[in-house]
């Protein structure tokens, strides 16, 4: 069951106050995506994951809570641009905004994942143009954060894993071999493993669907 509440705050970045819905509960029931999105009912909870402040355009988790650099992040051209961007839905302009403003504050891991759910945003919507976008701009903010130090996943293989069902759902099957290739050549864990090995095949069929961990996980015998 997912609880939700509406709350008051003040944008932190101009003091603005506006109503958001915030999430109390939900759960997460199942195995999540090859690319780690969330099963159950929390996956109807992403378009609440992100708040915009309707005044000055701020895009945060909780716009009680001011990002470095936001308050001029939030006036540059190409800020304004991608939050009013008509081609993606809202949703996905608002998490690549916020993605935006979290590398600027020296957080690219941070900024991957926002990248991540505004892909996520577009899969609900229905917009495959839109989804392979951001799944492609979420590769390069990856390979960013992974340039930087902070790469997604704390094991072995796991940014790999991801980088590989990006790859693939946007039709990039080539890339994604080659991705999980390099990927299967340095250790990792069994689990990390067997999700590279279903990418690569999904990938060599040409399969640009969502496919769950637990098909990786199942005994092929």
């Amino acid at each position: 069951m997912t609880t939700l509440f509406a709350n008051t705050v003040r944008c932190a970045a101009c003091g603005d106050s506006t109503e958001v819905v915030v999430v109390g509960s939900t759960n997460t029931i199942g195995a999540p995506d090859l690319d780690t999105r969330m099963p159950g009912m929390a996956r109807g909870t992403l378009v609440h994951q992100v708040q915009r402040c309707p005044g000055c355009g701020y895009c945060a988790r909780d716009l009680a809570k001011l990002l470095p650099g936001a308050q001029t992040g939030v006036i540059e051209e190409d800020y304004r641009e991608q939050l009013d961007d008509p081609v993606l839905p809202d949703k996905s302009c608002e998490f690549l905004c916020l993605a935006r403003l979290q590398a600027g504050a020296g957080k690219p891991d941070d900024a991957f994942w926002s990248t991540l759910s505004a892909a996520w945003v577009a899969d609900d919507e229905e917009d495959d143009e839109a989804a392979v976008h951001c799944r492609l701009l979420a590769v390069s903010a990856m390979r960013m954060a992974r340039a930087a130090g902070k790469p997604p996943g704390r094991e072995a293989g796991i940014g790999d894993a991801i980088e590989v069902d990006l790859l693939r759902r946007a039709g990039e099957f080539d890339e994604a071999l080659r991705c999980a290739r390099r990927a299967l050549a340095r250790p990792c864990q069994e689990v990390v493993e067997r999700v590279l090995r279903l990418g690569m095949d999904l990938a060599e069929q040409q399969d640009r669907s969502a496919h769950s961990v637990s098909e990786a996980l199942n005994d092929p015998e």
